[in-house]
């Protein structure tokens, strides 16, 4: 993604590597890579488009670097100088204030100009991912894995895969906590300080802790009424922020909330909606453009809810090609598994169209207003680690271990030992934790990071009023969508009443709740369910993928050397139609990820 790039210990480099991995990660023609500090060893750099979110403030003996947005700030630079006082005062507990309260999303670095030290500050949510690791006598801290892989390459220290990690992707779809896929190369927490002398040190300044519910005292309609006045406020902040606002517009409840949050703040928008096409669908789209391809179900209710709110709306037929799949593989480095190259497309054309764009996505809703306690009983850490491999595993964890080369006790344990470092007691708390924490930030967000190739892209879900009100609402109220249905019927009655497409009925409609009762139900027999929803999926989204090919990975593993198990992926290829199109799309990624070869 663009953003941000530093190095400390840059004389080992020289400077002529730092530009060559700096140019490497100029993924599209209307990038450029920005020099704004070469001092004392260190270089603050960036990579991005025009409008990417940098800002730059110097102080006496100081310069500060700003990735993203303080959105309800009046005077940002003021802000900015503020909140370095404190840092370089060590004052944790004004950094953790000024953390805890206000709409922000932001990576902050601050640089020292006498010693070349820096310090790193994450927002609480880590809207923006980076990733941090010391190679010898370097230390890098980058939003763009693929930056510190160049640079580890230059210093010749070639980045290993973490076998750990790997298994959790392919368990999950993500790996846990600050693991990457790279050995030595971390994440920076949210909500964390990582301080660069001579390596780096982190201090988590704010954690997430999800017991207690302030708002039980208040009926669903108070609540929904509370939060879609939140909504709207966020939905205000977020408008052009870079330029005109296009809504990333789905059949789903997300994305017609951030619709009718712009409608009910009378915001200027127009809505886009992707719909994958393959073989004679996409051949007819390419020749007649998406007009020649009829609308899914998921592209004809977005295209209700543009009309019920009467917002402009445009349906893109996008299409997935080796070439998209060979650029997301370089972009996100495995962390965004390839059968979403489809979208790349998309981005292409709406910024051919638009320029560049405000993005609005309803990223996070589905989690902030969702029941996200386990729905049944748990009695000991064990039993939840099992729960949360049964209902989020993709992989079953034997294969995810066989296929990684590792014991899958080995794999398991790294799982509850990540959950084991939650600071929550309630069990049910912890299992809200994961899905936040990891589900939610681990995966969710660089899905979101992804679309930043292309154009700044928001969501007010994550506006902090709106998580910190929505997180403190009881799950009684979320369950089965309850305080959803509040929520949307105050913002828009009207989009509240049209079909939630991945249930086939309106969420006031007694077909919804029969079929929501019946889905909670399954989700007594979590292998019965996960079936079930896969079955579902595959049949809104037609066929198997047609790009994959068995053999291109074995030739792949036979000729290349991989971290990989080759008897482990043999033998999911051996039975690939037992699998699903999820845990194939995995197995493929961490392959390629792990050869440098795209396979299919």
């Amino acid at each position: 993604m663009p953003g941000l790039s530093i190095v400390q210990g840059a004389d080992t480099v020289g400077a002529g590597g730092i530009s060559e991995s700096l140019d490497a990660v100029r993924f599209t023609d209307v990038y450029s890579a920005y020099d704004h500090l070469r001092a004392s060893g260190t270089v603050v750099a960036h990579t991005g488009y025009d409008s990417y979110p940098i800002r730059r403030v110097d102080g006496d003996g100081w310069a500060a670097f700003l990735e993203g947005y303080l959105h309800d700030a009046a005077d940002v630079e003021g802000e900015i100088r503020s909140v370095v006082r404190s840092l370089r005062a060590g004052d944790d507990a004004a950094v953790r204030e000024w953390l805890r309260t206000g709409d922000r999303e932001f990576l902050l670095a601050v640089v020292d100009g006498d010693t070349g030290d820096v310090t790193v500050l994450s927002d609480a949510l880590g809207r923006f991912p980076a990733y941090c690791a010391t190679v010898g006598g370097t230390t890098i801290v980058s939003r763009e894995l693929k930056f510190v892989r160049h640079l580890a390459d230059r210093l010749g220290a070639p980045l290993e895969l973490d076998r750990v990690a790997i298994g959790q992707q392919l368990l999950f779809g993500y790996s846990l906590g600050t693991r990457t896929p790279f050995e030595g190369v971390e994440q920076v927490p949210p909500g964390a300080r990582v301080d660069l002398r001579d390596g780096a040190e982190a201090t988590w300044l704010h954690r997430h802790r999800f017991e207690g519910n302030e708002h039980a005292d208040r009926t669903p309609a108070e609540n929904a009424e509370a939060l879609a006045s939140r909504f709207v406020d966020a939905c205000r902040r977020r408008s052009e922020v870079a330029g005109p606002n296009v809504i990333s517009l789905s059949g789903g409840l997300d994305s017609r909330a951030v619709a009718a949050g712009f409608a009910r703040a009378e915001l200027p928008a127009v809505a886009a909606t992707f719909q994958r096409v393959t073989g004679d669908e996409a051949t007819a789209a390419a020749d007649g453009g998406s007009a020649a391809v009829g609308l899914d179900d998921d592209a004809a209710i977005a295209a209700s809810v543009a009309r019920a709110l009467d917002i402009p709306w445009r349906r893109y037929a996008v299409s997935d090609s080796p070439e998209a799949r060979a650029l997301l593989l370089d972009m996100k480095q495995g962390t965004n598994y390839l059968e979403m190259a489809f979208i790349l497309d998309f981005f292409e054309r709406v910024r051919a169209d638009y320029g560049c764009v405000t993005y609005l996505t309803g990223d996070g809703g589905d989690k902030v207003l969702a029941d996200l306690t386990a729905g049944r009983p748990l009695s000991t850490e064990r039993t939840l680690v099992r729960h949360i491999v049964e209902t989020n595993g993709i992989f079953p964890p034997e294969d995810a271990a066989r296929v990684a080369g590792i014991d899958e006790k080995r794999l398991v344990e790294s799982v509850r030992e990540r959950i084991g470092s939650y600071p929550e007691d309630d069990l049910d708390a912890k299992h809200v934790h994961f899905l936040i924490r990891e589900r939610g930030m681990n995966w969710l967000t660089h899905g979101e990071d992804r679309n930043r190739y292309y154009f700044p892209s928001l969501s007010p879900f994550y506006a902090r009023p709106v998580f910190e009100y929505a997180m403190n609402c009881p799950p009684e109220q979320k369950a089965r969508r309850g305080l959803y249905r509040e929520f949307l019927g105050a913002l828009s009655p009207a989009v509240a009443d049209i079909e939630y497409a991945n249930f086939g009925a309106s969420l006031s409609s007694v077909e919804y709740r029969l079929k929501h009762r019946l889905y909670d139900g399954l989700s007594r027999f979590p292998s019965v369910k996960r079936t079930v929803v896969s079955q579902l999926r595959r049949r809104r989204s037609g066929r198997r993928d047609e790009l994959r090919d068995p053999e291109s990975v074995r030739s792949l593993l036979s000729a290349e050397e991989t971290s990989l198990d080759p008897d482990g992926v043999e033998a999911v290829l051996d039975s690939e139609a037992s699998y699903s199109d999820a845990e194939l799309a995995r197995l493929y990624t961490v392959v390629a990820l792990s050869t440098g070869e795209l396979v299919y």
